[in-house]
């Protein structure tokens, strides 16, 4: 009875650590499990992490290859659909580099409705720009076909290698890109193409 007593002893004092051990793998096997979900889905927020079939794709472009200090260029930003798609409007923030650049002339693109609202910050390096959609039908997107919505003009300041890119919900809650349906009102995921250019003198 005796050793029956300090068996028992020695499992309660056991215990606790046993239970801690069960306590930490489960922790371990919620955590990895969550991350197989997270590198599965293809949305964070309203932002695709990764291109997918149904995805849209915000992007920025440019028809001039080479940048030079002082000279004047027109940047768009476009948007591409795997399939025909309506949407009501958009909200637009594109980041620059206020240092690097000054920006200008910021505008619906061709065939348009005029911006609910634009601004560009040289203080913050922020365009922001609101186009929305009246009509019923929405704004439709063809399937594959690159669409431009607003234009805007940047003039380099100094050489080097920069970066043009949409803000999201990951990136500021005030300055976060989003796209409405026209059919769901629903926001719809996107990912995102960032623009990188270099300016030589």
């Amino acid at each position: 009875m005796k050793i029956e007593k300090i068996n028992d002893k020695r499992f309660l004092g056991w215990l606790p650590l046993v239970l801690s051990v069960v306590v930490i793998y489960q922790a371990v096997m919620l955590v990895s499990t969550l991350q197989k979900l997270n590198n599965a889905t293809t949305t964070t927020g309203t932002v695709a992490t990764k291109k997918n079939a149904d995805a849209l794709v915000f992007g920025l472009k440019s028809d001039s290859k080479d940048f030079k200090i002082g000279q004047i260029y027109e940047m768009a930003v476009v948007l591409r659909s795997p399939k025909m798609t309506a949407i009501d409007g958009a909200d637009i923030f594109v980041k620059f580099d206020a240092a690097g650049f000054d920006v200008s002339d910021l505008k619906p693109a061709v065939g348009l409705p005029s911006l609910a609202y634009k601004s560009i910050s040289q203080a913050t390096g922020m365009i922001s720009a609101g186009l929305y959609i009246s009509a019923k039908e929405g704004l439709v997107l063809n399937e594959a076909l690159e669409m431009k919505l607003v234009t805007f003009k940047i003039k380099p300041k100094i050489a080097g290698k920069f970066v043009f890119n949409l803000t999201t919900r990951n990136d500021s809650k005030e300055f976060a890109t989003m796209i409405v349906e026209t059919q769901t009102k629903k926001v719809l995921p996107f990912a995102i193409e960032q623009l990188q250019i270099s300016v030589s003198k």
